[in-house]
């Protein structure tokens, strides 16, 4: 091809897509890459594309709106790309956070990325002759990191209730004792959060590891549900009074409460 965009058949979310390409000739107009988040509604397109170019940069990250260009990263000298050299093009995307090789090098890491799951494929932009190849998709299954005090009740909560419910909907869901390395557990959560498509925390209690953790998911801009005991914190916190909270009850039926409940908003982060 020389011009275009392929689309892959069904929604990315997380995963790795890479290629190979190479041109028989190259220009300043030149751009290829990967585009992932693709939306089509009413007729209008939106769509994040990544990849290496040859006009005013060597490399972005840019989001179409349907009507304007926000160039998220850009960086690199352009006119860069040569032709007849092979050149491989890889983003991995995990929760909100991508990452952009070339060649096996790792241009850059965005971790500030919206987590929504759309249509994703190949873009190019040249005047002469291009070839792609070895075009490879993974998907991977979205993560949840579940913050909470370890004690009997969470765990009843975390095991009969958060787990399976998110199942449902297609994600695994692990917690900070879940973490069987040998390094320091403080590295391990860290990992996790930044892997995490979603954050799940109980607040019911006033545990300073909770807070600082769902301080951290809070600052990367981690999709985040809080769940508290109606009956032990009926109010939260000023700084985190905004955020979705399932207030709940430790009971037979307020279990069933608290499934219908986590459903919805399951539902509305997945969209």
């Amino acid at each position: 091809p020389e011009t275009g965009i392929i689309l892959f058949p069904g929604s990315f979310r997380e995963g790795k897509i890479a290629f190979n390409v190479v041109f028989d000739d190259v220009n300043d107009k030149l751009r290829v890459g990967i585009i992932f988040d693709y939306k089509n509604i009413d007729g209008i397109e939106s769509y994040y594309q990544i990849g290496l170019r040859n006009d005013w940069c060597g490399y972005s990250l840019d989001y179409w709106d349907g009507k304007t260009w926000d160039h998220k990263i850009v960086g690199g000298s352009p006119n860069t790309i040569i032709k007849s050299q092979k050149y491989n093009i890889k983003i991995e995307k995990q929760g909100n956070i991508v990452r952009f090789f070339a060649n096996n090098v790792l241009l850059y890491t965005y971790t500030n990325m919206i987590n929504t799951s759309g249509l994703a494929g190949i873009f190019l932009v040249n005047t002469y002759d291009t070839t792609v190849t070895d075009i490879d998709t993974q998907k991977n299954t979205p993560k949840v990191f579940t913050i909470m005090k370890f004690e009997k009740d969470f765990d009843e909560l975390y095991n009969e209730v958060i787990t399976p419910k998110f199942k449902e909907y297609g994600y695994n869901t692990i917690r900070a004792d879940e973490c069987y390395t040998s390094t320091f557990i403080i590295n391990d959560i860290v990992k996790e959060i930044n892997d995490a498509s979603v954050i799940i925390a109980d607040i019911t209690m006033d545990n300073p590891n909770v807070f600082y953790e769902l301080g951290y998911a809070h600052a990367l801009g981690k999709p985040t549900i809080l769940l508290a005991d109606v009956n032990k914190r009926d109010k939260l916190p000023f700084d985190i009074s905004g955020f979705r909270t399932i207030f709940y009850t430790n009971s037979i039926g307020g279990k069933k409460e608290i499934e219908k409940t986590l459903s919805k908003y399951i539902e509305n982060i997945s969209r």
